[in-house]
C-alpha cells in the first residue's frame, strides 16, 4: 500500500489536495493509498519554529523515510490570511525551508507540486501515478501538448527549481 504525504507551511493546500486527491482516486477505483495532509515532519518543523527547539526532527525524519511518496506543497498559490494570528507568509516561507533543509539532508525525495486548482491535482496524480507505476492522466490534453509540465518535476533539485523560477519571472520583466 502506498502512502503519500502532503508536507509544507500553513495555507499551502494541503488539506484541499488531499481531498481532491482521494476523490480523484476513488473516482479511478484506487482505494490502496492512504493520504496524509501532515506527518511528523510537520510537528518537528513548528517545534523548531517556535520553539527553537530540534529534538523532534530524528523520529520525525525515521518515520518519513517509510512513507512512500512525499509531496511538498510549492509555495505558488496567494497568501489568504487563516484563523490563526501565528500564520504569516514568512512562517509558511519558514516552514518550507525547514522542510526542504530536512528532507534533504536525510536523503529523503520528494516532488514539490505546484498549480492551481485542476493543476495542482494533476500535478499530484502525475507523481503518485508514477509512485504506483500506471499512468492516471492518460488523456489529458496538458501532458499530449507539454504545456503546464514542469521541466524537472522528476526532481527535488532546489537549485533546479530556483532557475525555473528565475526564468519565468525575467521572462515576465520581474526579475
Amino acid at each position: 500500500m502506498l502512502t503519500v504525504a502532503l508536507l509544507g507551511g500553513p495555507l499551502t493546500g494541503k488539506r484541499t489536495l488531499a481531498r481532491q486527491l482521494r476523490e480523484a482516486l476513488d473516482a479511478r477505483g484506487i482505494a490502496g493509498v492512504v493520504i496524509a495532509d501532515a506527518t511528523a515532519l510537520m510537528a518537528a518543523a513548528h517545534n523548531e519554529l517556535r520553539f527553537n527547539d530540534r529534538g523532534l526532527w530524528p523520529e520525525a525524519l525515521a518515520a518519513q523515510r517509510r512513507i512512500g511518496l512525499t509531496l511538498l506543497m510549492g509555495l505558488d498559490l496567494p497568501w489568504v490570511p487563516g484563523g490563526r494570528l501565528s500564520d504569516s507568509p514568512a512562517v509558511r516561507e519558514a516552514t518550507d525551508t525547514l522542510l526542504r533543509r530536512e528532507l534533504q539532508g536525510a536523503g529523503i525525495g520528494f516532488q514539490t507540486v505546484y498549480g492551481h486548482g485542476a493543476r495542482r491535482l494533476q500535478a499530484a496524480l502525475r507523481a503518485v501515478g508514477a509512485a504506483l507505476g500506471r499512468e492516471l492522466l492518460p488523456d489529458d490534453p496538458l501532458l499530449r501538448d507539454g504545456s503546464g509540465r514542469w521541466a524537472c518535476e522528476a526532481c527535488s533539485d532546489p537549485d533546479c527549481e530556483h532557475r525555473l523560477f528565475s526564468a519565468l519571472l525575467a521572462r515576465r520583466g520581474g526579475g
